[in-house]
């Protein structure tokens, strides 16, 4: 089960995505504006992201840019319906995970939820082995370092 955050200005699409995230058993947190989701990203910490572009107050690529430097280790879906080829790419080259133009279906918007958290897992994983292997070594290390014999 991840923990998600959705900020999605538009209620309908805000309930219908929830639904979707819950039923996949995602633990699920939602708001209706970009600074109310940030806010709540410097509380709390989120696997997964997921905003709309287009907002009052602060868009996604704001939001994007300051979920990233709270902690860059959250994944962020940008979802659109204004969405150009040059605004996917720059939303990429700031971090986002994904970028999903409007109107989706429930199956699409699952499939591109799942294959993130899937990304965000095996990223871990393999940190984690990362670490584990360096530990590994300095124990070696210390425990062969026999200095200098003759």
């Amino acid at each position: 089960m991840s923990k998600i955050l959705l900020i999605e200005d538009d209620e309908t699409m805000r309930d219908g995505m929830s639904r979707v995230l819950k039923r996949a058993g995602h633990q699920v947190a939602d708001v209706s504006s970009g600074k109310a989701g940030v806010e709540l990203c410097r509380r709390e910490k989120f696997d997964l992201v997921i905003t709309d572009y287009k907002m009052e107050e602060m868009n996604g690529m704001e939001v994007l840019e300051k979920v990233k430097s709270i902690d860059e280790d959250t994944d962020v879906i940008m979802i659109t319906a204004y969405g150009t080829i040059d605004m996917a790419v720059e939303a990429m080259k700031k971090g986002a995970a994904d970028y999903v133009n409007k109107p989706f279906s429930s199956s699409e918007f699952s499939i591109r939820v799942e294959k993130v958290l899937k990304l965000r897992e095996e990223r871990q994983a393999a940190k984690r082995l990362g670490e584990e292997n360096r530990y590994l070594r300095e124990e070696i290390d210390i425990q062969y370092n026999f200095g200098e014999i003759v």
